[in-house]
């Protein structure tokens, strides 16, 4: 059956027959159209992405690259603790905003935005602390609203 002489084609997913410009071209069919019709195409499409195991790969890839962009931008900032040197482990470093506001910055524009700033150049104003070093500069410089001074830890 030569491809220029059809004009409709049954889609196999809803039976219809359809113009051929409701399918897709494609070179590896015998035909030159796709089997399914755009609507079914597009409606398979939709079900294929939303399933548990698209997903699933779709976040294990995303955490990969995001991974990947903290430990850039941790690189670029030293890979140690500026207060103490430490290194040991990239998971427990922390980027610090020296003057502050980093809870604003981050709610603005997200954290991967900040990564991505520091990776093009725009690493001024940022430094590099273990966990331990970033908690204690919050509680010294009252960072953080429940930091009351009036009770103490110590007896």
């Amino acid at each position: 059956m030569a491809a220029s002489s059809i004009t409709h084609l049954p889609c196999t997913t809803c039976k219809s027959v359809k113009p051929l410009s409701e399918f897709h071209k494609d070179k590896c069919r015998r035909r030159g159209y796709h089997y399914t019709c755009k609507p079914c195409t597009a409606e398979w499409t939709r079900q294929y992405r939303k399933s548990a195991k698209v997903k699933h790969r779709l976040r294990k890839a995303m955490n990969k690259y995001h991974t990947r962009l903290r430990q850039e931008a941790l690189q670029i900032l030293g890979g140690k603790c500026v207060r103490c040197n430490f290194s040991e482990d990239f998971r427990a470093l922390q980027i610090d905003h020296i003057n502050g506001g980093g809870n604003a910055e981050r709610s603005a524009i997200g954290q991967r935005a900040i990564h991505r700033k520091i990776i093009t150049g725009e690493s001024e104003g940022y430094q590099l602390l273990c966990a331990n070093c970033n908690w204690i500069k919050r509680y010294e410089e009252h960072e953080a609203p429940w930091f009351d001074d009036s009770s103490s830890f110590s007896s």
